[in-house]
C-alpha cells in the first residue's frame, strides 16, 4: 500500500493552504497511528472544503457538488493528471452511522465509476471506526477498481487537518 499525507491548513471553515508529504506502506497490513476515537466535528461539507483546497493547492480545477445535487461529491480536473472522483462522507453520530456511511459511500463510487482514466477516492474521517472499515476492503478490490480512501485527520490544538491517502501500489 502506499500512503500520501496532505496538510491542510485552515481556519475553520475557509481552508487556506495545503503541504503534501509522500509515505509508503509496502504490506497490506498499513499502520495507522493517527486515528481518533472521539468525535471531531468533521461532517460531510468540512471533508469537501479540505479536500477542495489540498486539490486546487496542486493545480485542479474542482467542482464541488452542493447536498441536493445528484453526482460525486467532488470532481477534478487538471491537464496531464488523471481525473479524479471523490466522495466524501463526515463522522455518525452514532456507531452505526459509521459503517452506514461507509457502505454508502463505497456503492455510490462505484456507481460513479465509468472512465478508465480516473482515479476514485473515499473521503472519510480519519476516525477509528472509518480506519477499521477500510482495512476490511481486499486489496485486490483496491487495485481492480483503482480505489484510494483519504483519511482526514485533525491536527492536535490547531484548526489544521491532514489527508492521509491510502492506496495500493
Amino acid at each position: 500500500m502506499q500512503s500520501t499525507t496532505a496538510s491542510a491548513t485552515m481556519t475553520h471553515p475557509a481552508p487556506q493552504r495545503s503541504r503534501i508529504f509522500f509515505a509508503f506502506y509496502p504490506s497490506a497490513d498499513f499502520v495507522v497511528d493517527f486515528e481518533y476515537k472521539q468525535n471531531q466535528g468533521l461532517d460531510e461539507q468540512l471533508v469537501k472544503r479540505i479536500v477542495t483546497v489540498h486539490l486546487e493547492s496542486e493545480g485542479y480545477i474542482v467542482k464541488c457538488g452542493e447536498r441536493s445535487q445528484r453526482g460525486p461529491d467532488v470532481e477534478a480536473f487538471s491537464v496531464g493528471k488523471p481525473g479524479l472522483v471523490i466522495e466524501a462522507k463526515g463522522e455518525g453520530s452514532k456507531p452505526g452511522m459509521f459503517r452506514n456511511f461507509f457502505l454508502a459511500a463505497l456503492g455510490q463510487i462505484i456507481l460513479r465509476m465509468g472512465h478508465n482514466d480516473s482515479s476514485y477516492i473515499v473521503a472519510l474521517p480519519c476516525h477509528e471506526q472509518f480506519v477499521r472499515l477500510v482495512r476490511q476492503v481486499p486489496l485486490s478490490v483496491c487495485r481492480m477498481l483503482n480505489l484510494q480512501f483519504w483519511l482526514i485527520e485533525p491536527t492536535s490544538g490547531t484548526r489544521d487537518y491532514c489527508i492521509h491517502a491510502v492506496q495500493v501500489i
